[in-house]
């Protein structure tokens, strides 16, 4: 988010909170609310989902004592914490206002289809990562998210998903000896 002056939305009816970078919306903005608290709700939900995948990974039998759980429940743990944070200050009536990066996306409505193809691709790569592998699961899951947020630099996109993905799965395996499923890339990786 910017510094920039409150925008009023298309209601009219927003109260500008001096310096605090988002907009108070009174009542008729209520229906406004809606989009950012199911974004909101989902992050909680992610953030739990984590936690419970990190609670079933098995114990750690390494030298360092960091096991696979580790992990997952500290991210899922600040995850679920700034996904309430975030519920709250939508209850409060506090919502964000477009960011110039976000351009003439309409932030007031909600996409289903990006949010869809979102969900999708974060439930195709619970379900594949044994399968296909991090490196693989995890690429895809990253271009279809970026597809989702309006990448348009296709090349780029699956490039920097490649490097990522790859850059994190030698980051678990060789540095933190944290083994990261392969799959179908066992024996070559």
């Amino acid at each position: 988010m910017t510094n920039r002056p409150t925008v009023a939305p298309e209601s009219g009816a927003a109260i500008a909170a001096p310096g605090a970078g988002a907009t108070r919306v009174p009542e008729a903005g209520a229906k406004r609310r809606w989009p950012e608290l199911l974004l909101g709700i989902a992050v909680v939900a992610i953030g739990i989902v984590t936690i419970l995948d990190g609670l079933s990974q098995p114990a750690s039998t390494s030298a360092s004592g960091l096991g696979a759980g580790q992990f997952p429940m500290i991210v899922g743990g600040l995850t679920t914490g700034l996904g309430i944070l975030l519920i709250v200050q939508i209850l409060r009536g506090r919502l964000g206002h477009p960011d110039a990066a976000e351009g003439d996306v309409d932030a007031s409505r909600l996409h289903w289809w990006q949010l869809l193809l979102a969900t999708a691709a974060l439930v195709l790569f619970a379900l594949t990562v044994d399968v296909l592998g991090y490196p693989i699961a995890a690429a895809i899951t990253f271009v279809a998210v970026a597809f989702a947020t309006g990448a348009k630099r296709w090349l780029l996109t699956i490039g920097i998903a490649v490097v990522l993905s790859l850059g994190v799965f030698y980051l678990f395996t060789l540095l933190l000896r944290i083994q990261l499923p392969a799959g179908i890339l066992t024996g070559i990786l």
